[in-house]
């Protein structure tokens, strides 16, 4: 069961809770359980979201980080091609800086999405 069905369920614990809360007449023993135990499956409810949304944060910096990875071993390349040919100013020095130029905007934009 994932922790989004987890949640559901608990809100639709509630929702059955408050709905036979009007069986019972103020100060019932049952009513006071109902709302003791509605309480407790909110904050569960709270802390389910809390966790889900931990975890959906974890995962965008994993995501920019290998991005961020991605974008310097296109940079390392480009820098490579550029050097190999850097004598001569050829195509492969042309293709080597636009590859750079390509890896350091992965990493730019990498950096903007993490913000």
């Amino acid at each position: 069961m994932t922790p989004e069905d987890t949640a559901n369920r608990y809100r639709q614990e509630i929702a059955f809770r408050g709905s036979a809360l009007s069986n019972f007449p103020e100060g019932h023993p049952a009513r006071e359980l109902f709302l003791r135990e509605s309480a407790e499956l909110a904050d569960l409810v709270a802390k389910e979201e809390q966790a889900r949304t931990a975890r959906d944060a974890e995962s965008a910096r994993r995501e920019a980080t290998t991005t961020r990875l991605i974008g310097a071993a296109i940079t390392v390349l480009g820098v490579a091609l550029a050097a190999w040919d850097l004598t001569d100013g050829g195509l492969l020095m042309r293709a080597g800086l636009c590859t750079t130029v390509l890896g350091a905007l992965v990493i730019y934009g990498a950096s903007e999405a993490d913000r």
